[in-house]
């Protein structure tokens, strides 16, 4: 038998070639991308719901150890007590009485800042040196009578807080306040109303103090009765829970 010639540059045994890669540029370059893609949109919604609660719970952290919560707390607790709401209303009382009868001194022109965008305005102090006039402690003093020092004397007086217990066979007076704030409430209330209403001190003060004073407030004496109202209805819901 005839060998058959070898063809030029052919070798004996030719190692096999790997096939040629058909993948197109852009499936190649988009193959890691979604290699990177979920499983499952219900693991997208795990994911931002995770990322989401931890957010929250970061900023609950940071709001605990920022003292609000313990401020918040005592802020509520020193403004749940009778004691407060009547200081509150005295405060708004002694406020607009404030203003009446101390006059606010001119002291400079703040200039402005182009800078920030703010304009000038003029800066005033109160007018202290007024404290040495009549002008001054009349209607001060009238009010400090009959806001303060007159309900308070009935108040300590007419007592319906002081009651007697029996402990050990022996009777004991146990006082709850020193100065019963619903019978403070009611004797501020005549008084005002006798003051301004029935004007009974007419003769003993001017009408200019008694004026000065009702227009003062917000509302007029109307609203020193009011306040009274108020403290008395919180007075006995604090009663009746007790």
């Amino acid at each position: 038998m005839t060998s058959s010639p070898s063809r030029p540059g052919a070798t004996a045994s030719s190692p096999s070639r790997p096939a040629p890669d058909r993948r197109t540029p852009t499936t190649t370059i988009l193959q890691p991308y979604r290699r990177s893609l979920p499983p499952s949109p219900s693991v997208v919604v795990d994911e931002v719901e995770n990322a989401t609660n931890s957010f929250y719970a970061g900023l609950d952290d940071l709001y605990t150890l920022s003292g609000i919560p313990e401020a918040i707390d005592w802020a509520r607790e020193s403004c749940s007590s009778i004691a407060t709401v009547h200081l509150v209303f005295l405060l708004m009382e002694a406020w607009g009485l404030s203003n009446a009868v101390i006059p606010w001194k001119y002291i400079f022109d703040f200039p402005s800042i182009r800078v920030v965008g703010t304009p000038s305005f003029a800066v005033k102090i109160p007018d202290l040196f007024v404290m040495l006039s009549a002008s001054f402690w009349s209607p001060v003093l009238l009010w400090s009578a009959i806001s303060i020092f007159i309900p308070l004397l009935f108040a300590y007086f007419f007592n319906l807080t002081v009651h007697t217990v029996k402990r050990n066979n022996a009777r004991v007076r146990v006082v709850r306040y020193n100065y019963d704030p619903f019978t403070y409430n009611v004797a501020k209330f005549m008084i005002v109303s006798s003051v301004f209403a029935a004007d009974i001190l007419n003769g003993y003060v001017s009408h200019q103090t008694l004026a000065l004073i009702d227009h003062s407030q917000f509302g007029g004496f109307a609203s020193i009765l009011v306040g009274t109202q108020v403290c008395g209805l919180c007075s006995l819901w604090q009663a009746t829970q007790r």
